[in-house]
């Protein structure tokens, strides 16, 4: 069976997530979440989005979220949920999933589940079910510069095409080394690394730590005020302050004010209350010499590349850009990248044993 031909049954024999997921909860009395920390709200808003039926309770080992509501949840005890697991419906939010799915099945749990936020996004996105996605997708398999790379884009697209039901498949991709992966990522003593949604500052740490703080430059985009206030801080007392420009600005397509939220970790950008400034990478860094780009926006990936086409262009920087957020980026960044530069090697690595922090790399 040629290339063609094996990924062509992903695509043929494609499941109805939500159909699944739906005969699940219309079995059970109540649908409970497990894991109450970051994975929990942007999952619980996406299911929101799509699902008629809430949430019932959110399940923590922390006892001190018990009886706390979270986003409308109340958050339960283990023990509570023991009690009523007979008649429930549990789906897995958390970072650890193959553990925590180790652990309630030995505790008698038997009706328990992986939920990744492609079993919902899937049924949001028709244009997964056109056979030019397939063609698209099939093109980005085939431009993949390793077979590393290979197994984490079948693995994945076996899980949004098949919904496999192993709560170890995203483990079994997994690696460390996010963004910095030594055998994609080479870093030289003058890198100008342009860091693109920096939180706090933890990615920049990490640069300092890989180049061992020589470096020329470093460019830190926070569109978040309070994130932006705690990487000033942050950076302040850092090997190399002088040459870390802190920018509190998100990279775009073009110039505008935007809307975010503080509160989503996922597709955070373009919705909430607290408004930022957006603009072109090209016209924030005009001139200046960019040797590395790293995306974790969100979901904007793609704006922010389109805006920073000329220095991908001209300069050819390593990339590293985040593809989970969106099930097209999979497609839309490797494709979009190749275009500005023929030359570039396409890389995918996995990063989580859940569903998040894939990345796609290229480099020279």
């Amino acid at each position: 069976m040629n290339n063609s031909e094996f990924f062509k049954n992903f695509f043929m024999e494609r499941q109805d997530y939500h159909r699944k997921i739906q005969e699940i909860i219309c079995q059970r009395r109540y649908v409970i979440f497990y894991g109450c920390g970051i994975v929990f709200p942007s999952v619980l808003n996406l299911w929101r989005e799509v699902f008629d039926r809430d949430v019932d309770f959110v399940c923590d080992a922390d006892r001190e979220k018990w009886g706390k509501i979270f986003y409308g949840v109340k958050c339960i005890s283990p023990s509570e949920l023991l009690e009523m697991a007979k008649e429930s419906a549990v789906f897995i939010t958390a970072g650890n999933l193959p553990g925590i799915y180790r652990e309630l099945k030995e505790k008698g749990i038997h009706s328990c589940y992986s939920l990744y936020d492609y079993d919902i996004r899937f049924g949001k996105m028709p244009e997964y079910n056109m056979p030019e996605t397939f063609e698209k997708l099939l093109l980005v398999r085939d431009m993949l510069s390793d077979a590393k790379s290979v197994k984490v884009f079948d693995t994945i697209m076996k899980r949004i095409f098949q919904g496999d039901p192993d709560p170890g498949l995203m483990d079994s991709i997994y690696e460390g080394q996010q963004y910095f992966a030594e055998d994609i990522i080479s870093l030289s003593n003058s890198e100008s690394f342009a860091d693109v949604g920096v939180y706090d500052g933890d990615t920049v740490r990490e640069f300092l730590k890989y180049t061992k703080g020589n470096f020329e430059n470093i460019y830190a985009f926070e569109l978040c005020r309070s994130n932006y206030e705690k990487l000033v801080e942050n950076v302040a007392g850092l090997l190399g302050a002088e040459k870390i420009s802190c920018i509190n600005k998100g990279c775009w397509d073009s110039l505008q004010e935007i809307k975010y939220s503080e509160e989503l970790s996922a597709s955070a950008v373009g919705k909430g209350e607290n408004t930022g400034i957006v603009d072109r990478m090209d016209h924030i860094l005009s001139g200046k010499a960019v040797t590395f780009i790293k995306m974790d926006i969100e979901g904007a990936e793609m704006n922010a590349l389109r805006g920073a086409e000329n220095i991908i262009r001209t300069q050819k920087p390593k990339m590293a850009i985040c593809v989970y957020h969106d099930l097209r980026h999979f497609y839309e960044v490797p494709l979009y990248l190749k275009s500005l530069v023929p030359q570039y090697k396409i890389y995918f690595r996995h990063h989580t044993r859940s569903c998040y922090e894939t990345v796609c790399y290229a480099t020279i």
